[in-house]
């Protein structure tokens, strides 16, 4: 436990501590993570669907073949289906 103890106040879903001080509000590591551009995970999201693709090509096919808008919903939603697939955990049929 920090001592002094540190206020802090949320605003917007965002921690804020307050110097003792000063009263100066200073945002949280996390909060400033969260601010930062996050560019590869465009890059992870295509190899999850592509994975996910090549894994379950029959069913993405008869899937296609039948309904385009369905096949297409069914792989947008690939990258949040699971976050790590892997040969021995491999994605939901």
């Amino acid at each position: 436990m920090t001592n002094p103890k540190i206020n802090t106040i949320k605003r917007g879903g965002s921690r804020l501590y307050v110097h003792p001080e000063s009263a100066r509000k200073v945002p949280g590591v996390t909060s400033v993570l969260n601010m930062l551009p996050k560019g590869f995970l465009k890059f992870w999201a295509s190899k999850s669907v592509a994975e996910y693709a090549v894994n379950n090509i029959g069913a993405v096919v008869t899937l296609a073949m039948n309904d385009k808008s369905a096949a297409v919903d069914l792989l947008k939603r690939a990258p949040a289906s699971r976050r790590t697939p892997s040969p021995s955990r491999p994605w939901p049929r």
